[in-house]
């Protein structure tokens, strides 16, 4: 991920003059773009509802922990759908290690925020919002 090798080779960057905000510590930026990872945080309960075998509720996504732009990304409607994804794809004890499964949140709409926070401040954000058509 950009992000975590701006963190990673961040004085090689700055050696050859380029500017560039990122976090000083590498782990943080690869805990928060981990989905599993993020999981865990505080502001789940802003994010979709993460789900284990024992709670998962139909329609669910399940997703690679890292990736972007759908891939990795699984829509299951059912049980059998799971099961066929689990055997096909990938193995039951990849849950919430490598794949995590989530809420489904239905509809065509998609927000993104981005923030950028310093000493624990929101110092600046950016959203947009956009709708896709089938």
């Amino acid at each position: 991920m950009f992000a975590s090798e701006l963190c990673e080779f961040k004085n090689k960057y700055r050696d050859n003059n380029y500017k560039f905000m990122t976090c000083n510590e590498k782990h943080i930026i690869d805990n928060l773009s981990n989905k599993v990872n993020l999981s865990k945080y505080q502001l789940q309960e802003f994010l979709p509802t993460t789900y284990s075998f024992d709670t998962i509720k139909y329609p669910c996504i399940v997703k690679l922990d890292i990736g972007g732009y759908s891939l990795g990304v699984f829509k299951i409607n059912d049980n059998s759908g799971l099961t066929q994804l689990l055997n096909k794809t990938i193995q039951r004890s990849k849950i919430n290690i490598d794949y995590i499964i989530q809420e489904a949140i239905l509809g065509n709409n998609e927000y993104s925020t981005q923030f950028l926070v310093y000493n624990g401040k929101i110092i600046f954000h950016s959203s947009y919002f956009c709708t896709y058509y089938d």
